[in-house]
């Protein structure tokens, strides 16, 4: 075994690719400068992950599933099975969403969008993408359906409200560019104060 392949020999790349992924974006990062961080060779990425398409599907599926754990954790009590249906309220909802306004959900919108803009050309990464966002939609629609701002027979309008939640980031990019028409957090809160009053009337 040579010094470059050790036993986290995989894990060094899988960070330094991260590294690299922060710095310069998904189109700036260069598998010889992944290897040079990782102390590693181009042949040993290579041998792992096949190709660059296929370092950056686990690279990104790993760093999406990692925001997505932090959601689960964030929600943990809505996601219990002994949790009621409308065991939490809709201020207990907000509480918890991200605001438009905030540096960081902004910065994960960012990484987002760079990340959805190489789907078409990166088949393995829009595997891994569909599954860890399968996974996002799945976890917020239950969180709304244990909330007390749904009916059971209101399927249709959960689904669209959890696909809404689970894609706030991208939301938050398009308000930034609004420059001093950007919408505040209150004018968002109260907005989704309303959307949940009417569904629950419905």
């Amino acid at each position: 075994m040579t010094t470059a392949e050790t036993p986290n020999a995989r894990e060094r790349i899988l960070a330094a690719a991260k590294h690299e992924l922060h710095e310069v974006g998904i189109l700036g990062m260069r598998v010889q400068e992944v290897a040079k961080l990782a102390d590693t060779s181009v042949s040993l990425i290579y041998k792992y992950f096949e190709d660059r398409d296929g370092l950056l599907a686990v690279v990104l599926g790993d760093m999406h599933d990692e925001r997505i754990d932090n959601w689960e954790k964030m929600f943990a009590h809505a996601l219990s099975d002994t949790m009621p249906r409308g065991g939490f309220s809709v201020e207990d909802l907000l509480g918890n969403l991200p605001m438009p306004n905030s540096p960081h959900f902004l910065a994960l919108g960012m990484d987002r969008v760079q990340m959805l803009a190489a789907l078409n050309s990166n088949p393995k990464l829009r595997e891994r993408i569909e599954q860890t966002t399968q996974r996002l939609f799945t976890l917020t629609l239950k969180v709304i359906a244990n909330a007390d701002t749904s009916e059971k027979q209101n399927e249709s309008s959960n689904r669209v409200t959890a696909l809404i939640i689970s894609s706030l980031n991208l939301i938050f990019i398009n308000n930034d560019l609004l420059g001093n028409q950007r919408i505040t957090d209150e004018e968002y809160t109260s907005f989704l104060k309303a959307i949940f009053r009417i569904q629950k009337e419905k």
